[in-house]
């Protein structure tokens, strides 16, 4: 039987902290005056320093849950490598940022055995009959493979033109309509208020992916 612990890295750097005092808000709140159920642990940047309060804030014989809401490479790199060192004498899983897919100086294998898990509002899987499809189409006109960009555009401006022609009122149309599937993902476009005609659409697909062999895969339920 193991004991769940949620932990919070984080550097104290502006563009972290702005985040984290919102998520500490929001625990606060959602404690309602009881212990928090998030340990908080603001590191430096002396890897030295860094490492031992690291060591030292985890549980050895229970589950440690790390989120990392970073988004700067080399302290997300430095993190992942001391929990990868660590990994034979703690459990972990390690959560982070959707723009964490895009980073390139990671060594895949801290990923994939430290069970990293980011949220993310667009999937694509290659596999499928539609994704051929594409990739086939844009070699032939390009005479290149599409980027995530290219498939990301090609799926939003399908999305929204296909609504436009369903409804003359495209805001008054998404606050209404179903989520719906295209080349990729899953799109729940909301408006942020369907009562006033300058609200924004917002899209609330959360995809969860986790690292396996090397590859962003959705987590299975």
């Amino acid at each position: 039987f193991y004991t769940i612990h949620f932990l919070m890295l984080y550097q104290k750097k502006p563009a972290d902290l702005a985040l984290v005092n919102e998520l500490k808000n929001y625990v606060a709140e959602k404690k309602g005056g009881g212990k928090s159920i998030v340990k908080f642990i603001e590191l430096t940047d002396s890897s030295k320093t860094t490492y031992w309060k690291l060591k030292d804030s985890l549980f050895r014989t229970d589950v440690n849950h790390i989120f990392i809401p970073s988004t700067n490479e080399p302290f997300v790199r430095a993190m992942l490598k001391q929990l990868y060192n660590l990994k034979d004498d703690y459990r972990f899983a390690v959560y982070g940022m959707p723009m964490w897919s895009s980073f390139s100086l990671i060594p895949q294998q801290h990923f994939d055995s430290l069970n990293v898990t980011i949220s993310e509002s667009f999937w694509l899987d290659k596999s499928t009959p539609e994704a051929e499809w594409f990739k086939t189409k844009y070699r032939d006109q390009h005479e290149a493979d599409p980027s995530a960009f290219s498939v990301r555009g090609f799926d939003e401006a399908l999305y929204f033109i296909s609504r436009v022609t369903e409804n003359d009122s495209l805001i008054l149309h998404m606050s209404q309509a179903a989520p719906a599937k295209q080349l990729a993902t899953v799109y729940d476009y909301r408006a942020s208020s369907p009562e006033n005609t300058a609200s924004y659409l917002d899209n609330h697909t959360v995809i969860l992916l986790q690292r396996k062999d090397g590859r962003w895969i959705p987590v299975e339920e």
